[in-house]
């Protein structure tokens, strides 16, 4: 097993840390001044502590999934006790290394990268990594486990959707960019995916993805454009959308209902009156307190 496999193929792009015996971190140290005039102690950088650590943790890391890889494929049978140490492992871990390394040793376990696929501190590029693969982009479980992993990235979440036409896992998608796209300072990549779903012609996927859209024009058009058609969750979601303008709220507010919209139970004009009433309530609380 070459040392640090993984940091040359799924690492930030640094050279991964050099493993120093005793002798050789002794010789180091001779060789580059580092210890005080009486050679008792050490003067060393603090990045260089850092890098030697860091480079420490990589070793266990590594040598810990190693251990667990040769345990399963010792037996011909499968050994549950050791799956399960290994599932054990990928839950436990909050090391985007780990993570990394795991994935690449563990490829052709497809519990293990099931697991893997849903772990919520996965980075960019071991999503991209799954996602590419040719085989595991065909497992529908890992999919469906990196659609709803609120780690992926815009990027990973465009890559999953060019792999497969499945609706559940489009949907997963969907929910999962408007979910990202809702939080504070969420970055403008989530929203542009939400307005691209919301043109499409599955209507779970254009649901889930309104409430990520934050452009009071689109939501304008896409009540506009053909409001009768429109299915009741899809109301529901512009009705609830507080980047919904007001003059759109007003109209849906005060919509009168069919008797196709009763018999569905549609409520997205008592949905609209409640966004225009928080908005108002909102706007006098920030309204500055007149002078005397």
């Amino acid at each position: 097993m070459r040392l640090s496999y993984a940091a040359a193929n799924f690492g930030d792009g640094r050279l991964p840390v050099t493993f120093l015996g005793v002798g050789d971190l002794g010789r180091f140290i001779r060789e580059k001044g580092l210890s005080t005039a009486n050679g008792f102690a050490l003067s060393v950088p603090g990045e260089h502590v850092r890098a030697a650590v860091r480079g420490e943790t990589m070793y266990e890391i590594e040598q810990r999934s190693n251990a667990l890889l040769v345990a399963l494929r010792a037996s011909f049978q499968k050994n549950e006790d050791v799956l399960e140490q290994t599932l054990a492992l990928v839950d436990s871990t909050r090391d985007p290394y780990e993570l990394h390394y795991m994935a690449s040793m563990f490829l052709h376990q497809r519990a293990v990268m099931r697991a893997l696929a849903k772990h919520p501190q996965l980075s960019e590029k071991t999503q991209l990594q799954i996602a590419m693969d040719g085989d595991l982009n065909q497992d529908r479980e890992i999919l469906l486990g990196l659609a709803h992993n609120t780690a992926l990235t815009s990027q990973s979440m465009r890559m999953v959707l060019s792999k497969t036409q499945d609706a559940r896992i489009w949907q997963g998608v969907a929910r999962n960019a408007a979910f990202q796209a809702r939080r504070l300072a969420a970055p403008m990549e989530f929203t542009t995916l939400c307005e691209d779903l919301s043109e499409s012609i599955d209507d779970g996927v254009a649901t889930a993805a309104i409430s990520g859209i934050k452009s009071a024009e689109l939501l304008r058009g896409l009540y506009q454009r053909n409001n009768s058609l429109l299915s009741p969750e899809r109301l529901e979601k512009i009705a609830e959308n507080p980047n919904t303008p007001d003059d759109v709220l007003e109209k849906m507010s005060t919509s009168a209902f069919t008797g196709v919209q009763r018999l569905v139970g549609m409520t997205f004009p008592e949905q609209a009156r409640m966004t225009l009433a928080t908005r108002r309530q909102q706007s006098s609380q920030a309204a500055p307190a007149p002078s005397l």
